[in-house]
């Protein structure tokens, strides 16, 4: 999707907060618009998701995995994404 802005086959893309901040950070002739509370898009929060790979039938790990994640609370889950948004490298 970014190289298709990139390119000129598309004009905007959308998103999540993380994705859009590295995409910026990587390209920085890009922008990200965000909109306030109330506007812009509305979404069902539950059908988003954020993936971590597990080998396909590994269901132990799978549900060590999940059970870890689901200890960590959304505003610190917020603020890890922005972290790791911030470690990505530039593509300068």
């Amino acid at each position: 999707m970014i190289a298709s802005l990139l390119n000129g086959e598309a004009e905007a893309l959308t998103a999540e907060t993380p994705v859009g901040q590295g995409a910026i950070a990587a390209h920085p002739e890009l922008a990200l618009v965000t909109f306030a509370p109330g506007q812009g898009f509305n979404i069902d929060m539950s059908e988003t998701s954020v993936s971590i790979g597990v080998k396909k039938g590994n269901m132990e790990l799978l549900n060590q995995v999940q059970t870890i994640l689901d200890t960590i609370p959304e505003a610190e889950r917020t603020q890890m994404m922005k972290d790791a948004t911030s470690r990505q490298p530039s593509n300068n």
